[in-house]
């Protein structure tokens, strides 16, 4: 178990006392991104919820702050487009509107100040929503995507659930389809609609099958084998990947009860809102339930810490 406090250390502090902007990417002195090949080889929300993460601990020491995903490439960074702030396609800069950056020192974080894990608690979803996420500017074309979908899920009483298959069994054991199946035949009859999120084609054929109709799910790009889509680099359209990933994950947040896994998506489920209710599906042992807590409680006492 390695800690390292999720606070700024005075060096960082001084630099942005004298002008710096504490910037938000991976691909850093720290990180294990720096050993492998380009591009960084993480997800959409794993990098969602770092930009969360640090965008909060700038905010507790009033600092201005960058998230750069353009600093390397990244999964998402789409060659088509100028903008290789893969960040920037998805949201309105923030924190630093009245900065120049051309000429600005950035101040770069450290992989423990603000690398994601998950704490499953209704109080850090809230504080995180309150700090963070309820004041992040989604970009003119997400924000047409979200009013379309705000209208269906408002007028409607539906039942989201997130399967994912593909390379999720390399980091946790994965729930048998089983589990999911007789979870929503037990739930579905008291609502309109079944809302999946899966980056999986044969779910989508097998649920189809099984609830017709009642099946709803967003276009998107999946996988019809093991290979991760985000993963893929045949897949040339990065930024329709990642805006996929978050109309997926917005939809989660908007149902009224959820089925979730233990992922980065359905964890920014809840970051979206933290009053979702949910069911969080895992295979979890007592040893990984107490590191959970262990983790939210020195998170709240402002320390990172990695197993």
């Amino acid at each position: 178990m390695t800690l390292q406090r999720g606070e700024l250390q005075e060096d960082k502090l001084k630099d942005i006392s004298q002008g710096g902007i504490y910037t938000i990417c991976c691909f850093v002195s720290d990180c294990p991104c720096e050993r492998k090949t380009s591009p960084c080889p993480r997800g959409f929300f794993s990098l969602f919820i770092q930009a969360v993460n640090g965008i909060e601990l700038a905010k507790r020491y009033n600092a201005p702050y960058y998230v750069d995903f353009g600093n390397h490439k990244y999964l998402y960074t789409d060659p088509t487009k100028a903008e290789q702030n893969f960040w920037n396609y998805y949201f309105e800069k923030t924190g630093v509107e009245s900065y120049n950056l051309n000429n600005a020192k950035f101040v770069r974080n450290s992989l423990y100040e603000v690398y994601p894990f998950r704490i499953w608690s209704r109080r850090h979803f809230l504080k995180m929503y309150h700090s963070v996420v309820s004041q992040l500017k989604f970009s003119e074309t997400l924000e047409k995507h979200f009013d379309e979908k705000r209208l269906l899920y408002e007028s409607h009483k539906i039942l989201g659930v997130q399967i994912r298959r593909t390379d999720h069994g390399q980091e946790v054991e994965q729930v048998g389809l089983n589990v999911f199946l007789k979870l929503i035949d037990r739930k579905l009859s008291k609502f309109d609609y079944l809302f999946v999120a899966t980056d999986d084609n044969k779910v989508i054929d097998l649920l189809s099958q099984r609830y017709g109709s009642k099946l709803i799910y967003n276009k998107a790009v999946r996988s019809s084998n093991d290979e991760a889509v985000h993963s893929n680099l045949k897949i040339t359209n990065r930024y329709e990947l990642g805006q996929e990933a978050l109309i997926d994950c917005y939809c989660l947040s908007l149902c009224k009860h959820s089925i979730l896994i233990q992922s980065n998506i359905s964890y920014a489920a809840l970051l979206f809102n933290p009053k979702l209710s949910y069911t969080l599906l895992e295979k979890a042992g007592f040893m990984q339930r107490l590191k959970r807590k262990v983790r939210f409680w020195l998170d709240e006492i402002r320390m990172r810490v990695s197993f």
